[in-house]
C-alpha cells in the first residue's frame, strides 16, 4: 500500500503495462484492463512480483506537483 503503489499503479495503467504479485496463496495483478485476484488452495512460500512497462510507448509522465505552468 502507500502513495508508492498508487503512483505505480496509475502509470502500469496509462503505460498499458502489468502489475503481477504472488505471495502466499493469493495471486493480484494490474492491467490497464483492470485489477485482478485469485486466491489459491496451496501456499507459495514467498513473494514474487513481476513489473511489465511498455517500452516503446512514446508518451511523457509527470505527477501534478511536477508539472509548471510556463504561461
Amino acid at each position: 500500500g502507500g502513495i508508492g503503489l498508487a503512483i505505480l499503479k496509475e502509470f502500469i495503467c496509462l503505460n498499458k503495462g502489468v502489475i503481477q504479485i504472488v505471495s502466499d496463496a493469493g495471486y493480484y495483478a494490474v492491467r490497464s484492463e483492470g485489477m485482478f485476484k485469485n486466491e489459491y488452495s496451496n501456499s507459495f512460500p514467498g513473494t514474487m512480483i513481476n513489473l511489465t512497462f511498455r517500452t516503446d510507448d512514446n508518451n511523457s509522465y509527470a505527477l501534478s506537483d511536477e508539472i509548471t505552468d510556463l504561461f
